[in-house]
């Protein structure tokens, strides 16, 4: 991968113009669903080859690699697992394909995602190869071009419109069966929303999850047995330790409404759920199996062979404004003396949480990783997608038990430093560490909180002074 990076400006319509430049990377908006697709404008030029990338938390995870070889007249598909690529899949006789664009040798790529496929087309013509499904498309987080020869051959790009809108005030339609992902940790305040029509028959149900078998809410529709069964578990062991039968909750949710329509809400309280069945409260108390913010999607189902939904609309939390795609904050630059504090509460039940300030992606200047199972905090950078050498330092007992912390980063001449303390006049330092600048750190442009989900972060103030909370996260 190249040296020289930089991330392109968002455009009105979602319709990005990209920088001339040797590599680019532009953060998606969402994860990617089946029927999304991605539209590239481009101008093709004969020379060495250049791709299109959809990349996931580094580049070791490459989801798909397109990349074009005018001189080998061959499009070129892979993927990178774990740092290791696998099978290629090669379409030759490309080129007339891209000399058929409408204007001289401007070309338009359009990259469709199918159930188990990605497929392609250059100017409305479909390659005849495709790429199958090998990593799962929600783990995408940027598309990444790049260009050999810094002939600036990608000019636009268009990604899929954000899925919750304001206009909507957070509300979709109900993809039956499929997973409708958190983007953010759910927190003390959220609330889930979900409408629908009764019908007899089956069960159904709607389940609030973590990962494939723990359920932080199942909440089963039961006509048969008339009656609403609710229930959390861990690893599908059923029953779970609520296992309760709601028949009062049932007859409100049949008979409410003459038409059939029922509305269910979640209220998520410090300790607990607060659940409504058509504006009715019908469980209060409900506690939480496993910890709120580590709860990752939402999925409505019905029995197989069920030809009609009753679930139709749902209302997730509306995303938090400040770190924007996946966690990342975009400043103007950094200078000596300057001070970034960051605020977060130390989850101790946590693997790791960490802080980057980068320029990209693939260059870090500063990465912080506090690693409370290893009882380490990890020092490091990264350079065009390699990690640097690490330093560490042992996490004292005096930081893993104060609960709400801070950490202050000074940009110093050679180094930065990094002081962690237990209150934000820092006059109580717990530890403290240095990092020497391994790279220009007037190029970093990104703050990149890469643990969103464990609710760690609650505040950062910036150098120009501005201060941000978690209520805006």
């Amino acid at each position: 991968w190249y040296q020289r990076r930089v991330r392109g400006k968002m455009a009105e319509g979602k319709v990005i113009d990209l920088p001339d430049e040797s590599s680019i990377t532009i953060p998606l908006n969402q994860p990617l669903e089946p029927g999304d697709q991605i539209e590239v404008w481009g101008f093709y030029e004969y020379g060495e080859k250049f791709n299109f990338n959809l990349v996931g938390d580094s580049l070791n995870q490459v989801l798909i690699h397109f990349d074009i070889r005018p001189t080998q007249n061959v499009v070129v598909m892979n993927n990178k697992r774990n740092g290791c690529w696998e099978t290629e899949i090669r379409d030759s006789r490309v080129v007339r394909k891209f000399e058929r664009g409408e204007y001289d040798e401007n070309f338009h790529l359009v990259v469709k995602y199918e159930e188990d496929k990605l497929v392609f087309f250059i100017n409305g013509e479909q390659l005849r190869k495709s790429f199958p499904i090998r990593i799962p498309m929600r783990e995408g987080r940027n598309v990444v071009f790049r260009d050999e020869e810094d002939l600036g051959r990608w000019k636009k790009l268009k990604i899929p419109e954000p899925r919750v809108t304001q206009e909507s005030k957070g509300t979709s339609n109900v993809k039956l069966g499929e997973e409708m992902i958190l983007e953010q940790a759910l927190v003390v305040g959220d609330c889930i929303e979900v409408w629908g029509k009764y019908q007899d028959g089956d069960k159904y149900n709607f389940n609030i999850m973590r990962g494939k078998g723990d359920y932080l809410l199942h909440f089963d529709i039961r006509p048969a047995s008339r009656t609403i069964c609710l229930d959390s578990t861990i690893n599908t062991q059923w029953p779970g330790p609520l296992n309760l039968h709601l028949e009062e909750a049932f007859r409100k949710l049949a008979k409410c409404n003459p038409n059939g329509d029922f509305h269910i809400k979640i209220d998520f309280a410090e300790e607990e759920m607060d659940l409504y069945v058509n504006s009715m409260k019908v469980m209060e108390h409900i506690p939480y199996i496993f910890d709120l913010s580590t709860a990752t999607h939402v999925i409505c189902s019905v029995p197989p062979g069920c030809t009609q939904s009753p679930w139709k609309k749902i209302s997730l939390p509306k995303p938090r404004q400040i770190l924007q795609s996946f966690g990342t904050y975009e400043f103007e630059s950094l200078s000596i003396g300057d001070v970034i504090n960051f605020t977060g509460h130390f989850r101790k039940e946590v693997d790791a949480f960490a802080i980057n300030i980068m320029e990209d992606m693939t260059n870090l200047q500063l990465h912080i990783s506090i690693r409370p199972i290893e009882g380490v905090v990890v020092l490091n950078s990264m350079a065009n997608g390699g990690w640097g050498q690490e330093i560490r330092a042992a996490i004292p007992e005096s930081l893993a038990e104060c609960g709400l912390f801070d950490i202050f980063v000074l940009v110093e001449e050679k180094s930065f430093g990094i002081e962690f303390s237990k209150d934000e006049e820092n006059e109580n330092v717990l530890l403290e560490m240095k990092m020497p600048h391994r790279a220009d750190f007037t190029k970093a442009r990104y703050i990149c909180f890469r643990d969103v989900k464990d609710n760690v972060w609650s505040e950062l103030n910036m150098p120009d002074g501005t201060s941000y909370s978690r209520e805006l996260f």
